[in-house]
């Protein structure tokens, strides 16, 4: 087998990945780079793609993570054959790292949530502690530690003392999920200009170690006020509703209901990259919203008017509501979470 990717045949449908479609001509610069770079890897190749037809992130960053979607699409349609990835796990298993002591948040902490106050959510930088999130997650979290897709911000949940108390991740949105597209009411086209001013929830963890009431939806609560204004800074876009995903086998939600974000139905069961619909049903969840702008459904239907800035200059810009009450009188506005656990969180950022 050659050791770069082959032409077998070209794609007989348009090629569309996260959003963006891609010509002839840019299939065809896949394939000559992979042919005159015969020895680089997948994710070199899929920086050198994105440089050269500017896929970037609003951070300038580029998307080599949807770019790497788009090869494996590719060879599914019989586009090209691509070397083989390298492996040092089975397909399709979660990424382990090793934590680095069996120690590791064992620390029995209980009591009233009053005697942990504040509690900070600090933001995940530098290897250091980007080590230390990954072994709590990979240790306590049932699904282990799997790389995030796309974007992402991680934050290290702690009490007024610095003890650990959990992990919390915030990263690209799911692509399509048809309860939540329907409950924002927003055609496919509008889905792909404003998808990335939604927010996934993709991980969040209270350590077992930790028993103390009413401590989860304090921190979701705490979560969602700083939110927009630092994913703002981080990949310049200014997120207008947060998403999350909850196992229904394995938890109820209670504590999102706290936090008062919406409970708006179930995912079909099939999973982020099943493209072919082999899996419906296997993996049901539920999905909860959040809306981080007042009139958030709104400004999602606004097409490019949406424009950046904080929350409330993006409301205060918008047509929607002209001032008046959000468009759903259950949802106060971004950055005021209704549950009385919030007082008392702050961010920090670590270097």
């Amino acid at each position: 087998m050659d050791d770069h990717p082959s032409e077998t045949r070209a794609p007989n449908s348009p090629i569309s990945v996260c959003g963006r479609s891609f010509n002839e001509d840019e299939i065809a610069l896949v394939r000559d780079l992979g042919n005159r770079y015969p020895g680089i890897s997948r994710n070199e190749l899929a920086l050198t793609v994105c440089e050269l037809i500017d896929w970037h992130r609003p951070s300038g960053r580029a998307k080599s993570r949807e770019c790497l979607d788009l090869f494996d699409l590719l060879e599914q349609k019989g586009a090209f054959r691509f070397p083989p990835k390298r492996r040092t796990r089975p397909p399709g298993s979660p990424s382990r790292a090793p934590f680095a002591a069996e120690s590791l948040g064992d620390e029995e902490i209980s009591g009233e949530l009053s005697g942990l106050l504040p509690v900070s959510l600090e933001w995940v930088q530098g290897a250091e502690q980007n080590r230390h999130w990954r072994d709590l997650m990979e240790r306590f979290h049932y699904l282990g530690y799997r790389p995030a897709f796309g974007a992402s911000m991680r934050f290290l949940i702690r009490d007024r003392t610095g003890r650990d108390l959990g992990c919390l991740q915030y990263s690209s949105p799911a692509w399509r999920i048809k309860s939540r597209d329907r409950w924002i009411g927003w055609s496919d086209d509008l889905r792909r200009s404003n998808l990335q001013r939604i927010v996934n929830q993709s991980r969040f963890l209270i350590l077992p170690s930790v028993r103390v009431p009413n401590l989860a939806s304090h921190v979701l609560a705490a979560s969602v006020r700083e939110l927009p204004k630092q994913w703002l800074g981080e990949f310049g876009v200014t997120p207008l509703m947060a998403e999350t995903l909850v196992d229904i086998q394995r938890f109820s939600g209670t504590c999102y209901r706290a936090a008062n974000w919406i409970a708006v139905g179930q995912t079909s069961g099939r999973g982020r990259m099943d493209r072919e619909h082999r899996r419906h049903g296997i993996e049901v969840k539920s999905l909860f919203l959040y809306p981080l702008a007042r009139d958030a459904r709104c400004l999602l239907r606004q097409g490019d008017s949406a424009a950046d800035g904080t929350v409330d200059e993006v409301s205060r810009k918008s047509p929607c509501g002209k001032g008046k009450a959000a468009e759903d009188p259950a949802i106060e506005p971004a950055g005021r979470p209704q549950s009385r656990a919030c007082p008392g969180a702050r961010y920090r950022s670590s270097g």
